[in-house]
């Protein structure tokens, strides 16, 4: 009868996949300690289980293995987690950039245009991403929401010509001019308009709050969200 051959660490070599993997569980380890964790990429942490798992196979009933079980662990909750969120809780809004303004259009009326940019903290490309502005009356009334997908722009020229129809076609883009709100890299910044028509005039104040954006490149389709909120 063939002898089994053991699998137990000490007593068979360890292979260069092996020692790689062992290499990278004490490179996560490290980050777990350094509360980093959440700066693993979705690419890293599906490389980062396939290691784990193949130190638990090849290595049963050692410290490596158990190491490795607790961290899968906590990398399937993680992305658990992360699989619930919409995506919002690290783009980042980038304050000083953003500005209103009031424009006479010839053949959409009165506009409220709102302009900024929002940037891209998480460590993996996003897609899609989207924001919601709202419109409040001076006693702080909301009067109007409108949500709008980012790195869609109008210049001057179209906000004064183009009808109501028109300019929500153009923020309906989900890709944004030129792509841009496609495979949006980490710490990347893109500009975003929120257009609104046919508001009275005790105009307050306005806020900007970011609704979404999507790891995978399916996004959501327009009809999704409303494009005018009220």
């Amino acid at each position: 009868m063939r002898k089994r051959e053991s699998r137990i660490l000490g007593q068979a070599p360890r292979t260069k996949v092996a020692t790689e993997a062992i290499a990278a569980l004490n490179e996560i380890k490290t980050a777990m300690l350094n509360q980093s964790l959440m700066l693993v990429s979705a690419q890293d942490l599906g490389k980062a289980k396939e290691l784990c798992k193949e130190i638990i196979f090849e290595y049963p009933g050692t410290e490596e293995a158990s190491q490795a079980d607790m961290i899968l662990r906590k990398l399937k909750a993680k992305e658990k987690k992360e699989a619930s969120e919409p995506g919002n809780l690290r783009i980042a809004l980038l304050d000083h950039l953003i500005t209103s303004e009031l424009v006479e259009s010839t053949a959409a009326g009165r506009l409220v245009v709102i302009r900024g940019k929002v940037r891209n903290d998480y460590p993996e490309p996003r897609n899609f991403i989207m924001v919601k502005g709202t419109v409040y009356s001076k006693d702080g009334k909301p009067l109007q929401r409108k949500t709008v997908y980012c790195g869609n722009t109008l210049s001057d020229t179209e906000l004064q010509t183009l009808d109501k129809a028109a300019m929500d076609t153009r923020l309906r883009n989900k890709f944004g001019d030129k792509r841009c709100n496609f495979n949006v890299v980490p710490g990347k910044a893109i500009p975003f308009v929120v257009v609104f028509f046919d508001l009275p005039e005790d105009l307050g104040e306005f806020s900007v709050s970011v609704v979404r954006s999507d790891r995978e490149a399916h996004g959501p389709s327009s009809n999704d969200y409303s494009m005018n909120d009220t």
